[in-house]
């Protein structure tokens, strides 16, 4: 996939792809290079200034792509 975002992307394998913090407004672009979901691992929080995963989430259904919210946070993995 052609990506030319303002954020740092690293393609992992062929069908995964991993970016630092993301915003709504970024939503479009991501799915006009032609991904179908978003998985956000950073608790609401975590960094000031940075957007709740409920505002992403909606710009990413506004768009019909998937959104999956897995908070993993500096601990880690939690029982939950």
């Amino acid at each position: 996939m052609g990506v030319v975002m303002a954020m740092h992307v690293h393609r992992v394998t062929e069908d995964f792809t991993v970016s630092g913090q993301i915003s709504a407004s970024d939503v479009a672009l991501i799915k006009e290079s032609g991904f179908k979901t978003i998985m956000c691992n950073r608790p609401d929080g975590e960094e000031f200034g940075q957007p709740t995963a409920e505002i992403i989430k909606k710009a990413a259904e506004d768009l019909e792509m998937k959104f999956v919210y897995l908070p993993l946070g500096r601990a880690g993995i939690s029982d939950e």
